[in-house]
């Protein structure tokens, strides 16, 4: 069912693109971030909703009838014994395959809501950023966390405690706006991590680098200690692969360049370090 609506609807297929693809390397140019994450996201949506959503979609009038029978009434089955069905109204089927494309299609109106500003999606993830250039930059984008608030209202909500405002600038004196979201004001902060990786509000990455040359260090003492008695170098070599390569090379993309000298050579000396190892 989740190939004939993602097939079948255009609209659908471009919204799994937009938000299920990876858009780490856009993070970096953002004038204003704000973090943003769900509670409960597959639990507060609301299956009518979705339904409802999915048909502006022009989604399959038949997938989305017999979406509408099928998820009122859920249960659960434990070891073959099952409980009674029992009404669910809100929420989609958590682990499911038809979860995300029903989730995609529920927030498919964010970037309506967001009008004015610049809006990131990823999965459950939401960023809302623009240029902020004078106090009136900042009224408009605190007018899209208005409206977000009410968007909220329609059985899903964002987890205000984890909002943060993340104001990248080079600026002495920066523009400082007391954000919220609702009743609740936004912290900011210097330092964010996003999806793996730190940003600081000077766009440098020594916090980041640091974190995982610790957490690199860490694991290849952790090796070397355990794997005493290995002697297999494809194993080793595999292992470094899995456990400590893998940190140090994610979304280098993002944050590593041949400017970042300095940091580079933070990175060079772990690997020689498992090379010898290995």
């Amino acid at each position: 069912m989740a190939e004939r609506i993602s097939f079948k609807t255009e609209t659908v297929n471009k919204l799994l693109q937009e938000h299920f693809t990876d858009k780490k390397t856009k993070l970096a140019g953002d004038a204003m971030k704000l973090m943003a994450e769900f509670i409960r996201v597959f639990v507060a949506e609301g299956a009518a909703r979705a339904g409802h959503q999915a048909k502006t979609e022009s989604a399959v009038t038949v997938e989305i009838e017999h979406l509408e029978k099928i998820l009122p009434q859920l249960r659960v089955v434990v070891d073959s014994v099952a409980s009674r069905w029992a009404p669910v109204t809100s929420g989609v089927p958590q682990g499911s395959i038809l979860g995300p494309v029903l989730f995609v299609i529920f927030i498919n109106d964010i970037p309506e809501v967001t009008d004015g500003t610049s809006p990131a999606l990823f999965a459950d993830d939401t960023k809302v950023y623009k240029d902020v250039r004078s106090v009136t930059d900042c009224e408009k984008l605190q007018q899209t966390l208005d409206k977000l608030d009410i968007w909220t209202q329609d059985n899903i909500t964002f987890n205000a405690s984890k909002c943060k405002v993340l104001s990248v600038t080079r600026k002495k004196d920066p523009i400082t706006y007391p954000y919220h979201l609702g009743r609740n004001y936004l912290s900011r902060v210097e330092n964010e991590k996003d999806l793996g990786v730190t940003l600081s509000y000077k766009l440098h990455w020594e916090t980041h680098v640091n974190e995982i040359v610790s957490k690199s260090n860490k694991q290849l003492g952790v090796l070397k200690r355990t794997c005493l008695s290995l002697t297999n170098v494809n194993i080793r070599r595999s292992l470094y692969l899995t456990l400590v390569k893998s940190q140090l090379s994610y979304a280098t993309q993002v944050w590593s360049s041949n400017h970042h000298s300095q940091l580079n050579r933070r990175i060079e000396r772990v690997q020689r370090r498992a090379t010898k190892w290995i």
